[in-house]
């Protein structure tokens, strides 16, 4: 795919050990070219962003069995709009998921939360593109990896992507207010 060069990005709010995040590279969605052509936002291919720990990617069909373990756990469902969740619910969501029209207005996408050495799935976030300005954001950390700053450092890294390299507007987070771990 595509690759893109980034530096070190600004300390958020003053923290020096912020993370860093850029894109590295794109889902070929473009077969006969080998790269993807990215005109226009309703034509973005899924990107791959990574920090210091962790790469952000689409889903693919070897992360669907952990997936679906981790989302089944009843202390991570509690907390979330499913209360349990199958192998066949994952397959499901990733089929109706278009990595290759990244960004559509209305659509959902589920991004995989990897680690950067292993690509072992750790976690996910959802993103909503409620319209052109707004996203919504969630997210969910496997419980083996949980108070890790998992999720910290991954939003941190899409947010970055949202708003400057996309040029969105506005970011919507919901969460319960008894999970205190996401407050």
């Amino acid at each position: 795919g595509d690759e893109f060069n980034c530096n070190s990005l600004p300390s958020l709010e003053g923290n020096q050990n912020s993370p860093s995040c850029c894109v590295s590279r794109s889902v070929n969605c473009n077969a006969n070219s080998g790269h993807t052509v990215m005109t226009t936002k309703t034509q973005l291919s899924s990107p791959v962003l990574q920090s210091e720990r962790f790469v952000i990617r689409a889903f693919n069909e070897d992360d669907l069995m952990a997936f679906a373990a981790y989302r089944n756990d009843p202390n991570v469902a509690k907390y979330q709009s499913w209360t349990h969740y199958s192998l066949e619910d994952a397959k499901q969501l990733l089929q109706q998921t278009d990595y290759c029209q990244f960004a559509q207005a209305g659509k959902w996408y589920q991004m995989a939360i990897c680690d950067k050495r292993t690509d072992t799935l750790l976690g996910d976030i959802a993103l909503h593109f409620i319209d052109e300005d707004q996203i919504e954001v969630g997210f969910t950390v496997a419980p083996l990896n949980q108070k890790q700053a998992v999720a910290s450092e991954a939003l941190y890294c899409v947010l970055k992507y949202l708003f400057d390299t996309l040029g969105r507007h506005r970011v919507l987070a919901i969460t319960d207010c008894l999970n205190i771990a996401s407050c």
